[in-house]
């Protein structure tokens, strides 16, 4: 007869072989540490996936916490598998997940957590290091973690988060599929696996956790997630300078590296923002563009780099407009030869920076034209590069 085991009874002492699921009940007041929802923006957090073999999972290192906070950010599915320590069945599905590729091919767009309560020997493997060598590796003999710590770690925080809530009874083995937003989606197993249960195999479930991927949208990818981070921080402290395109382009590198989650809702309103911001800043110019304040305000508008965003025609329809006004057309002619003088100067200087002289010759030659001769700049570029026009 099947005995109900507490759970934290089943982490003292090793438990019998049983050909029926362990059910495990609740402990009241059992005492665990809280989790974090989400990794605080421009943190990087590291890498902590630990495959041991071609065809094992790699399994997620570090806090269940941790784990949920990067799954929520990500917008990718949680795959907690609960593996009951000297129980029959679930002996069956440990050696499943280490052997089973498709399960294992789950990496890249889901995040894989074991939860085991034994001790097990460790093992020496071969890996290859970040230079590409192969370098032997202590790992647990049972999982391939790090550690045995790396697996029980997860007991009780499983227990808490996705057992207790339900009433409390703990059936195993078992593979729970949770949600980005951390709750539970579906219990795979309930006890019962390759027995009389009829529990499905791991490679039915990493169909099903592949069909879940798709109902929830596309996902950010694991080494992408460093600069994501990293661009969102930058959106966020442009917006604040209201430096309105450069935000744009951060938050449109955003997008395109979060297609979806919380990243991806950032990157929506944070261009609506950015994008107003460029129209209020081309739209103040406009009003400027009057014969007492005309060439800091075209000056200014020539310099928007509004380049690819939707503000780009309207720069260039506010300039053409300008440009055609009878009461302004002919003193932004004369702007536009000492812009285009300056632009020439700059390129110069570039270049010899880049010790190309043959192009700053070429370059200074242009400037020194009779259409440009007249400019600041092109006085400026005669008397600093004496020595090059000869």
């Amino acid at each position: 007869m099947l005995g109900a085991l507490r759970i934290l009874d089943s982490m003292s002492s090793n438990t019998s072989t049983r050909s029926q699921p362990a059910r495990l009940l609740s402990l009241v007041g059992v005492c665990l540490a809280g989790c974090l929802l989400l990794t605080p923006q421009g943190r990087t957090q590291a890498r902590r996936w630990i495959s041991y073999g071609a065809e094992s999972p790699a399994w997620f290192h570090g806090k269940l916490s941790e784990a949920q906070a990067e799954a929520k950010e990500r917008n990718i599915p949680l795959v907690v598998c609960c593996v009951l320590e000297g129980e029959e069945a679930s002996g069956r599905l440990k050696e499943a997940l280490n052997e089973d590729q498709s399960f294992a091919s789950l990496t890249g767009g889901a995040i894989l957590i074991v939860a085991n309560n034994g001790d097990h020997e460790q093992k020496e493997i071969k890996i290859k290091n970040a230079d590409g060598k192969r370098v032997k590796k202590s790992v647990c003999s049972a999982f391939g973690t790090d550690n045995c710590d790396a697996h029980k770690l997860h007991w009780d925080t499983v227990y808490k988060d996705y057992v207790m809530p339900d009433g409390g009874e703990w059936m195993l083995p078992d593979i729970y599929l949770i949600r980005p937003n951390g709750k539970l989606e579906r219990r795979f197993l309930e006890g019962s696996y390759d027995d009389s249960g009829g529990g499905p195999p791991v490679s039915t479930v990493a169909r099903e956790v592949e069909t879940f991927k798709k109902i929830i949208g596309p996902g950010v990818r694991a080494e992408d997630l460093a600069d994501l981070r990293q661009e969102a921080t930058m959106a966020q402290a442009m917006a604040r300078a209201k430096l309105w395109a450069d935000s744009w382009r951060a938050w449109s590198n955003v997008s395109g590296l979060a297609p979806g989650g919380p990243h991806s809702e950032a990157a929506k309103s944070g261009l609506e923002l950015a994008v107003k911001g460029m129209k209020l800043t081309l739209e103040t110019q406009v009003k400027r563009l009057v014969p007492a304040t005309l060439e800091d305000a075209y000056r200014r508008v020539r310099a928007m780099d509004f380049d690819d965003s939707p503000l780009e025609r309207e720069v260039g329809r506010v300039l053409s407009a300008a440009r055609r006004d009878p009461a302004l057309k002919a003193r932004l002619a004369e702007i536009d030869l000492i812009l285009d003088a300056e632009e020439l100067l700059e390129d110069i200087e570039e270049a010899l920076q880049a010790k190309n002289t043959g192009l700053a010759k070429r370059l200074l030659r242009k400037l020194a034209s009779k259409k440009l001769r007249q400019t600041p700049a092109a006085e400026t570029a005669r008397e600093r590069y004496k020595d090059l026009q000869s």
